[in-house]
């Protein structure tokens, strides 16, 4: 065949015996991972996936462009993870996709830093309670998504500002036990700049995955 004749050529410096019967030998050896390779490759599974972003949030449109498949888990696509029903419809198609890797970007409003800086008047310190109950009722139930994430084989990681105090919340001790590791990238290390003056932003995170 030709493909001995190949062989043959390149293995024409091999001194003693019968290199066709050598081939032969060699090609015995020899497994077809064919069908494991496209069983592997060719399945329903999404690469990642993405909770709580924008509608044209860049890790996703990244992955998508880079060949990767991924989906969105935000109101936009239909799914209000304020609600009980909201919540189930993610983890159905957690069940079902399988993500490789997730991140997740709840908003941190209620405890930002800036929102230390608030004066409080009676009617603020109110509406801010009432903000600060939602999101919690918010974190609990999508921490519920993280554990299902885990249960199919998924790499979630959780991403809030490094200083929010939203991670000293009780809610949180749970998820730093099913996410035990910390990262704290710096955007200036990523070159994040202003759009007005073009200078370096710090902008802290904290990453737990």
């Amino acid at each position: 065949s030709n493909e001995e004749k190949v062989f043959e050529m390149r293995f024409a410096h091999y001194e003693g015996g019968d290199v066709g019967l050598f081939f032969k030998a060699i090609k015995a050896q020899h497994i077809d991972c064919s069908p494991d390779y496209l069983a592997l490759v060719n399945t329903d599974r999404y690469d990642f996936v993405e909770i709580c972003c924008s509608p044209n949030s860049v890790l996703a449109d990244t992955c998508i462009k880079r060949g990767g498949k991924a989906h969105r888990i935000n109101l936009a696509s239909g799914y209000d993870l304020n609600t009980r029903a909201g919540i189930e419809s993610a983890k159905d198609w957690i069940r079902k996709f399988k993500p490789r890797e997730a991140w997740i970007s709840l908003p941190c409003t209620p405890w930002s830093a800036m929102q230390n800086l608030t004066p409080m008047t009676p009617e603020i310190e109110i509406k801010l309670g009432q903000q600060r109950k939602a999101a919690r009722r918010m974190i609990r139930m999508v921490i519920e998504l993280v554990r299902e994430l885990i249960s199919v084989g998924s790499d979630p990681a959780w991403e809030w500002p490094l200083r929010a105090s939203s991670w000293r919340l009780p809610e949180m001790q749970e998820l730093l036990s099913l996410l035990p590791h910390r990262a704290r990238p710096d955007g200036r290390s990523f070159g994040m700049r202003s759009i007005d003056t073009k200078e370096l932003i710090l902008k802290s995170w904290r990453v737990q995955c």
